[in-house]
């Protein structure tokens, strides 16, 4: 087997980005979707394989510092200073500091970290705060108000068995809104990938990117069900919305469209824990209790069978 040459660089780019033809076969991609649904996890998907060892350790440390700032968020400053007194795991002095500070944790605040801690100190923090059951109840015990990163179980369990050789993007992210240009390199095929990230109120910044797409990814998290822009509409419907909208659009019908729903496991776990009442009336597709599933294949066919049911219910509304 050849040794595969790799290029794997990412900018922002507010302006119009430049559409000058590279040599070679060259690809164009556009993932779009609000805030925190998983698209920029699929775009650093795309760039896994083109990682260096160097690259990756960049993200792992990028992302522990990110699991930091969105737990120290969700906790009170009360909370937060119980758990920094409780022990003394913390021996970096400028580290304690900014982690007492609360009114220092900001979106920017990822950044602090990384400057002064090295990845095994980060490592150590996220364990040593998961340890705390006020960590644990605000990841368990969904709240609206206190938005907790996602799939820290799974990484805290990844860490815990010492196993390092994973993509850290995978369990854990960092909210992002703008428009971000990846350029990688996979199978001699040049890819220049467009994450457009935002409300619905900044979608007329990403038309510059839309020309000479080859192919758009609508991503839609399935755990929006529950979170709405207003009265009127919850991002999930906003979404689908905007798929619907790409496909009868003039310019972009000839495009290749793809719909891609995330967070299909966060998703089963929080209808667990969220308290949902209903009282409207039952057919054939409500029923007051699931039957027993106890293997992933089931719960994959349920849960595939409501997705469809309800789009199918949207398109016709």
């Amino acid at each position: 087997m050849g040794q595969r040459k790799t290029k794997n660089t990412s900018t922002c780019c507010d302006t119009t980005p430049s559409y000058k033809e590279e040599k070679g076969p060259f690809r164009r991609i556009a993932v779009v979707g609000s805030q925190r649904n998983g698209k920029t996890t699929l775009v650093r998907s795309f760039q896994e394989l083109s990682l260096s060892k160097e690259e990756f350790k960049k993200v792992l440390q990028e992302s522990l510092a990110c699991v930091l700032t969105l737990v120290m968020e969700g906790l009170s400053s009360d909370d937060l200073s119980k758990i920094l007194n409780h022990d003394d795991v913390i021996q970096s002095t400028p580290l304690k500091q900014i982690l007492m500070n609360k009114s220092t944790i900001t979106s920017h605040c990822s950044e602090h970290l990384i400057s002064i801690a090295q990845l095994e100190d980060l490592r150590t923090l996220v364990m040593w705060f998961w340890k705390s059951s006020h960590v644990q109840e605000m990841v368990f015990e969904w709240n609206p108000e206190r938005v907790p990163p996602e799939n820290i179980a799974l990484l805290i369990q990844k860490m815990t068995r010492n196993e390092i050789q994973f993509n850290p993007s995978h369990y854990v992210s960092d909210s992002t809104s703008g428009i971000y240009e990846y350029k990688f390199m996979r199978n001699d095929l040049q890819y220049s990938t467009f994450d457009l990230g935002g409300d619905r109120y900044t979608r007329r910044r990403w038309l510059h990117c839309f020309e000479n797409i080859d192919c758009f990814i609508v991503v839609a998290s399935l755990t929006d069900f529950a979170e709405s822009y207003d009265d009127r509409i919850t991002k999930i419907e906003d979404s689908l919305a905007y798929y619907d909208m790409l496909i009868d659009s003039k310019w972009t019908c000839d495009n290749r469209i793809v719909l891609v729903l995330t967070k299909a496991d966060i998703f089963v776990q929080r209808l667990r824990n969220a308290r949902i009442k209903y009282n409207g009336a039952m057919d054939s597709i409500i029923r007051k209790e699931l039957e027993c599933v106890d293997n992933d294949c089931q719960q994959r066919m349920i849960l595939n069978s409501i997705i469809s049911e309800y789009y199918k219910n949207f398109n016709t509304k």
